[in-house]
């Protein structure tokens, strides 16, 4: 978060990660695979935000908008988050 004001109070882990997991992070391997796969999920849950389904610039394509990507889109890209961080 850029907003450390904000995250450090409830920062999980004050620690710095690892080595092992700074290395698996900088394998990009998974990340390239799973982020098309993540964007097909998410596409495939929600037909109600494609774009001949929402009206641009409208209230209700706004409201649309920040309530797919709130409920389901983050926890989605979160799942994956968490999966690429396993051992």
């Amino acid at each position: 978060s850029k907003l450390d004001w904000f995250a450090e109070p409830v920062r999980i882990s004050r620690a710095n990660p690892p080595a092992e997991q700074h290395e698996r992070e900088l394998d990009w391997d998974g990340p390239v695979i799973l982020s098309p796969v993540a964007f097909v999920l998410v596409d495939a849950v929600t037909p109600w935000l494609r774009e001949e389904a929402v009206v641009t610039l409208s209230w209700q394509g706004i409201l649309m908008m920040f309530l797919g990507h709130y409920l389901i889109t983050e926890p989605i890209y979160y799942a994956f988050h968490r999966i690429l961080h396993l051992p």
